[in-house]
């Protein structure tokens, strides 16, 4: 499994943000932590959107580079999509890959 952390903004609803992040990882049980959503995931939802996408190269570089990390972006979250994102005025999502 690998760690998801999502930052939730204090004008953000924890709710909605839980909702969107079940869209890209459906197997995993958010939990707030301080400022953050965090759960567990295979992240097998995650991979078949970037699969759709055709991008599976370019997130695994960019996770490669980030010693197995990726940030992505919670707006293309919203939309059902997977986006390299670092630093984003509303937060990321982190995620911590597993190592094989």
């Amino acid at each position: 499994m690998s760690r998801i952390e999502c930052v939730l903004l204090r004008t953000e609803d924890a709710g909605k943000l839980r909702h969107l992040l079940k869209e890209v990882f459906p197997d995993a049980d958010f939990k707030e932590e301080k400022d953050r959503l965090v759960g567990d995931s295979t992240l097998e939802r995650m991979w078949e959107i970037i699969d759709k996408e055709g991008i599976r190269l370019v997130m695994e570089d960019a996770a490669q580079e980030e010693s197995g990390r990726l940030y992505l972006s919670k707006m293309a979250a919203f939309a059902g999509k997977v986006s390299l994102d670092e630093s984003s005025p509303i937060g990321d999502i982190t995620v911590h890959l597993e190592k094989d």
